[in-house]
């Protein structure tokens, strides 16, 4: 690999003594080897020559938007934002642990893994014709660390400084060794300084603002649709992370109130492409008659893994939700056999462990690997967890008296007794609380769970809110329970911070939905994130899911192995489907 222009004077570079090497490409972890070779042309999953034109007409459930920032907490964001602004490197579908150049051509790891720097590509330009600088990218970083999501400053925590080496090199420095932060700053998306010195960037407006990535904001109707406009002369058209992606002119977002509503946008031709999310309207909604009268073509592509973690989530910042042996119980009182045959089909699977995966998810009985470890954290009274066939004694019919007893015993453990048929507390008066959900069609799959509660005398409600409601109340922890998906990268690493870790709980805006506050939580974080191979993550990736799920912060819920997408047939696409599914590398056929 070739030396950059620097290394005739590598004391200014770097502080380190040794020489580095210049890459092409940044792993999320040591030990991961790249798919693409450095002289790589385009990704697997593509057509390098599929031709660019038409329009690509997408729905989605959405009643308004506010602003064109993703990046902040405040506002309703519109759809489609991340057709705006590159990332310095690009993480493929066929290779999701490595990242490849996008606005950085190169970068260079301190063989210490104290610092890092990123030479950006010559030609990388902003949408306004205007060259990309390490300037740019120096703002980019202070600005999401300051007022972007509190993920940012999570994921940033350790760089000290930024350097400025060049017009088209800069460097991060880091306060101590860091194997995962080099990923993390690959996958930053650059900003326009000069845009954003002229537009306020933490208040919410419709200013269409100036960005690197293939598209620009063309219209758009607040409430009805966002209309983006491919960049004919993009800059980054040619390269082997993007060559064959992107092949639509235009693509439209149009607003729809509810996703019965979206099927018969897709039926009447105003749409061309469905993702569907229920089973039911799956399987009733697009019957084979309608399709073929209209070109209708369904297809179920698998999903790719880590799935994510669907869960409702309690909020242990409430009194009466602060005990584990109340969350055990609500718990045990979930059915979700009896959803899953009479509202699914059987069609769903019940979520696992904190990463739903099983190369991270804690497996059968502790080692004695993990036992050592944690009696050396002092985590004695972790023995096993409940795995979830404990939690699924409940069938089909009901609940089963085994849950019911347990469940009773536990919340009188807690403290709480039936006065008048309602569990009452002395400290916390009488048991009820509310589910938020973010959509009235997730109100049936609930019924069930609310009668068995007020079986034993809980007051539980639901309350279902449109998308501005609900994410407010998500950023200022304004829920007792409540339903979220929350994604998890291929290798776990500093977002955990930001999900399990105490400092998020009380940062407004942060995905510690649970108010998780608990040293030996940031601990196993902390060993996660430093562990040097990926045999240590998955060791302490193991412990951290016993914990967590030994305090049963959430109700696991569930999720499918496929995408359901309905499509019009007039598309092409690269068929492979352990690629899984990106609507980004489809074209229209001649």
């Amino acid at each position: 690999m070739p030396f950059i222009k620097y290394y005739i004077i590598p004391l200014f570079l770097f502080t380190v003594s040794v020489i580095s090497k210049a890459d092409y490409h940044v792993v999320m972890r040591k030990g991961i080897t790249a798919k693409h070779p450095k002289n790589f042309q385009h990704i697997g999953y593509v057509n390098p020559k599929a031709p660019k034109k038409g329009t690509l007409n997408l729905p989605v459930k959405k009643s308004t938007f506010n602003s064109f920032n993703p990046f902040i907490v405040q506002g309703i964001e519109a759809s489609g934002l991340g057709y705006l602004h590159a990332s310095l490197m690009k993480v493929p579908l066929d290779d999701q642990m490595v990242a490849y150049p996008y606005v950085a051509k190169e970068i260079i790891i301190a063989p210490d893994y104290k610092s890092v720097t990123f030479i950006l590509q010559d030609k990388a330009r902003f949408s306004d014709g205007s060259v990309i600088t390490a300037k740019d990218v120096e703002f980019s970083y202070k600005t999401l660390k300051e007022k972007g999501r509190p993920n940012y400053r999570i994921w940033y925590d350790n760089i000290t400084s930024v350097d400025c080496l060049s017009p088209d090199t800069i460097r991060f420095n880091f306060k101590k060794t860091d194997l995962t932060l080099p990923f993390l700053l690959a996958k930053m998306r650059v900003l326009s300084k000069k845009f954003y010195t002229n537009t306020a960037f933490d208040k919410t407006n419709l200013i269409p603002p100036v960005g690197s990535g293939p598209y620009k904001i063309k219209n758009f109707e607040n409430g009805k649709y966002i209309i983006y406009e491919r960049i004919k002369d993009w800059w980054a058209s040619d390269l082997p992370i993007v060559k064959g992606l992107y092949n639509f002119d235009t693509i439209k977002f149009v607003h729809y109130y509810n996703y019965d509503t979206i099927v018969d946008g897709l039926k009447r031709g105003e749409v061309d492409h469905n993702i569907e999310l229920k089973v039911s309207r799956w399987e009733n909604k697009y019957d084979s008659n309608t399709c073929e009268k209209e070109r209708i073509t369904k297809r179920e592509f698998a999903k790719p893994v880590p799935h994510g973690l669907n869960a409702f989530f309690f909020n242990a910042r409430r009194p009466h939700l602060c005990d584990p042996r109340v969350r055990k119980a609500l718990n045990l009182l979930f059915n979700f056999n009896w959803i899953n045959k009479t509202l699914f089909n059987n069609r769903y699977k019940r979520s696992e462990g904190i990463f739903n995966s099983k190369d991270y998810n804690a497996q059968g009985n502790l080692s004695d690997q993990e036992k050592r470890i944690m009696q050396k954290m002092g985590l004695k009274n972790i023995h096993l967890y409940e795995t979830l066939d404990s939690l699924n004694k409940n069938n089909s019919d009901g609940v089963s008296r085994e849950n019911m007893d347990h469940a009773i015993r536990l919340l009188a453990e807690a403290g709480w007794s039936l006065k008048g048929g309602v569990l009452t507390h002395k400290t916390y008066g009488k048991f009820s609380f509310e589910i938020l959900l973010p959509s009235t069609s997730m109100i049936r799959f609930l019924e069930n769970y609310i009668n068995t509660l007020n079986k034993v005398g809980i007051k539980a409600s639901i309350k279902a809110v449109d998308l501005v409601q609900f994410e407010n109340r998500l950023c200022n922890f304004d829920y007792d329970l409540v339903l979220f998906y929350m994604p998890v990268t291929y290798v776990p690493g500093k977002s955990l911070k930001n999900i399990w870790g105490s400092k998020a709980a009380d940062i407004k805006g942060s995905y510690n939905l649970a108010g998780v506050k608990d040293s030996k939580v940031d601990q196993v974080i902390n060993k996660i994130i430093t562990a040097k191979n990926l045999k240590n993550v998955k060791l302490y990736a193991s412990i951290l899911d016993r914990i967590i799920r030994q305090k049963y912060y959430y109700i696991p819920a569930w999720y499918r192995d496929e995408i359901y997408v309905a499509y019009r047939d007039k598309f092409r696409y690269i068929d492979r489907d352990e690629n899984g599914y990106s609507i980004n590398a489809w074209w229209l056929k001649e």
